[in-house]
């Protein structure tokens, strides 16, 4: 119901004083004027654009004007604005039983619902409001449209009526002083004419009878219009009180339409309709249509068809003989090659009632077809069964497809395509994808592609580095060929290499030596080395080495710098990866000695007892390396100024083990390593 209501509310807007003298859109014009002249007067009616045009009028009042386009003399005709009428001026001058006048009256003077205070305490009840208020705004000007009284009432209406023959005039209204309306053109000597309502025909449906007439002879003309009918051509009478509105062109349909749905078979009917204006002006009467409500006709259904192949090539269709068939002509048979779309009649005339069966020979032996049998009434009257289909035998698959090719863009959007078959009966192709060939397909398409192109859109963040596609043809029995070779395409890589690891820096021969653990990603091409002092805002390149490389050297230092280092792995798409680990090394100028080693097997202590030279310095710590016959390996790291240590963690064994040192300071400086020692247990 208030869908309803608000589809009412919407046509009486667009179509007040015949739809708002054709739409005018200029913003400057908050009325819409419109002439007409008669005998002895000519009438101005109008009609406001938005609220607040209309609160003017009500506040303000309106102010005529008229000048004599044959002596240029603009007058004012109202001695005062005019203004709405007052309850008590509705209550003399009009009659309030009509309608048309009590809605006006009440959509002027009736209090809202919605009010200001209300309005105000929240956003939804000023919406409320702006709705309620342009709901009264809508059906005051309907009103006005139908009823002079109603027009004069709201101060949308006014009578000149000290025109001369033969003058012409223009008219526009004024609010306060300012212009706010077209201005209307209109000579004395156009007097208006009656029009009658054109084009009237009418039509007999199940239950009822519908009359329509064409809204672009007539809403020009009018705008609503009264239905009168009379039985069996005698005494004609309205079938409703209300008006029937004018409804715009813009909508779905071309016609206005009535339905009379209060009629009885076998009875005449006759009707007339008369058009009303905006000026409240009465047309003249239509030509009289007439038509007489017949029986419905029941014809008979379809509703069991069956369709089987009674060989290689030709279907036999069946259905059981239905009810009904009193009123049913005979039956025609369809067919189509899918289930939806046009069905084509294949039944060269129509069978007759009492037929149940139909032998077809579709021009394709190679796939599907579906079938309807329509019903024919005796009125002309169609009626569909529902669709059946059937397949004829076909056990022969299609070719292999061929010539797979395909190409993957930057945003992942894959395009392949493929040589189109030859088959008759080809119904299209199925794609299949992987990531791994080894592993199983997933089929993309629901159904057979008709088509010789694909479409499919990737992931891209993937470490996978190919995508794999094949295809099979399939036919219209859904036989399925071989698949295609497959089809490899490279995925855009924009996943980022890891990043590698310093595991070491320092000082060999005179120069800074950086040590790293290569990036597990397989596809890394370069390493981009970055330095920087402390102090120092941003770091620089200093190299960009091979894949194949883990350590470079830095021969470009100043000592007593501390220096700053972090590597970034680059692959083959040039994805770089994050920084690794920021290591830090301080070139200091400070030399190690190469270290003197001694050593021997304590008998008594049952100890290997290492001895050596002193550094100098209590901060360097001293590594020993130890081989026990498969390289020498770090073994012990003394973090004081020690001289000597006692290996008790051996095996006995003929040859020994061989021992050596280095230095090493807090800077990660590094002394020349030791000579070699080797101890036996002897």
């Amino acid at each position: 119901m208030k869908r309803l209501t608000h589809i009412i509310i919407g046509i009486l807007i667009c179509t007040s004083l015949q739809l708002a003298y054709s739409q005018n859109n200029n913003a400057s014009q908050k009325m819409v004027l419109k002439t007409r002249a008669y005998q002895d007067s000519i009438v101005l009616r109008w009609v406001p654009k938005d609220l607040k045009a209309w609160h003017d009028i009500n506040e303000n009042g309106i102010t005529v004007l008229r000048t004599n386009m044959a002596t240029d003399k603009k007058e004012i005709l109202t001695l005062r604005p005019l203004l709405p009428y007052t309850l008590s001026t509705w209550k003399t001058k009009t009659d309030t039983t009509n309608i048309f006048v009590a809605t006006a009256a009440q959509c002027l003077l009736g209090k809202t619902k919605v009010t200001s205070t209300i309005a105000d305490s929240h956003f939804s009840m000023r919406l409320l409001a702006s709705k309620e208020q342009n709901n009264t705004l809508a059906f005051a000007a309907y009103s006005a449209d139908f009823s002079t009284q109603a027009a004069d009432g709201l101060a949308f209406r006014f009578v000149d009526t000290s025109v001369k023959s033969n003058n012409s005039y223009n008219y526009e209204l004024q609010v306060a002083g300012k212009t706010v309306s077209n201005k209307a053109f209109q000579r004395s000597k156009d007097i208006w004419k009656p029009n009658k309502v054109s084009n009237v025909r009418i039509e007999t449906k199940e239950g009822a009878i519908h009359i329509y007439w064409s809204k672009a002879r007539n809403n020009s003309l009018f705008s609503g219009y009264y239905i009168e009918r009379a039985t069996e051509g005698k005494n004609f009478n309205r079938v409703s009180s209300s008006i029937i509105k004018a409804t715009s062109q813009a909508t779905y349909t071309q016609q206005q339409s009535y339905a009379d749905i209060d009629v009885k078979v076998g009875v005449t009917y006759s009707y007339r309709i008369i058009g009303v204006t905006s000026f409240g002006d009465y047309g003249l009467y239509s030509e009289i249509v007439s038509a007489t409500p017949k029986p419905k006709m029941m014809i008979a259904t379809i509703d069991n068809l069956k369709v089987a192949a009674s060989n290689d090539t030709t279907f036999l269709l069946s259905w059981k003989e239905p009810e009904l068939q009193e009123h049913t002509k005979g039956y025609h048979i369809t067919r189509n090659d899918t289930k939806e779309g046009r069905y084509e009649r294949v039944s060269t005339s129509i069978l007759p009632v009492g037929t149940t069966s139909f032998t077809d020979t579709p021009p394709n032996t190679q796939r599907a077809y579906f079938y309807k049998v329509i019903s024919e009434g005796k009125d002309g009257k169609l009626l569909e069964s529902s669709s059946s289909a059937g397949m004829l035998t076909d056990g022969k698959a299609p070719a292999r497809p061929k010539g797979l090719t395909g190409t993957i863009d930057s945003l992942g959007v894959v395009a392949i395509s493929w040589e189109f078959g030859e088959e008759k009966d080809l119904k299209g192709y199925r794609v299949y994808r992987t990531d791994d060939p080894q592993q199983e397909f997933r089929q993309l398409t629901k159904t057979p592609v008709p088509g010789n192109y694909y479409s499919d859109t990737l992931a891209l963040a993937s470490l996978k580095e190919n995508v794999y596609y094949k295809i099979a043809a399939f036919d219209y029995n859904y036989n399925p060929s071989e698949h295609s070779e497959l089809l490899v395409l490279k995925r855009p890589d924009f996943v980022k290499p890891i990043a590698p690891k310093i595991v070491k820096v320092s000082k060999e021969n005179g120069a800074i030596q950086i040590r790293w653990k290569e990036s597990p990603s397989k596809d890394v091409v370069t390493y981009r080395l970055y330095r920087k002092t402390y102090g120092q805002k941003d770091e620089e390149v200093i190299a960009e080495i091979s894949s194949n490389t883990s350590s470079y050297t830095d021969d470009n230092t100043t000592s007593n710098t501390t220096y700053l280092y972090k590597l970034k792995a680059i692959d083959q798409n040039k994805n770089e990866s994050i920084f690794g680990n920021v290591v830090s090394y301080n070139n200091t100028s400070q030399t190690l000695e190469t270290p003197l080693l001694g050593g021997r097997f304590n008998k008594k202590t049952k100890c290997f007892d290492l001895n050596w030279s002193s550094s100098g310095n209590s901060a360097i710590k001293t590594l020993i390396f130890r081989n026990d016959g498969n390289g020498f390996t770090l073994y012990q790291t003394i973090n004081t100024g020690n001289t000597n240590f006692s290996d008790t963690s051996f095996f006995e064994t003929k040859k020994g083990y061989q021992y050596r040192i280095q230095w090493a300071d807090s800077f990660g400086n590094e002394s020349p390593i030791s000579n070699i020692i080797s101890i036996t247990f002897k």
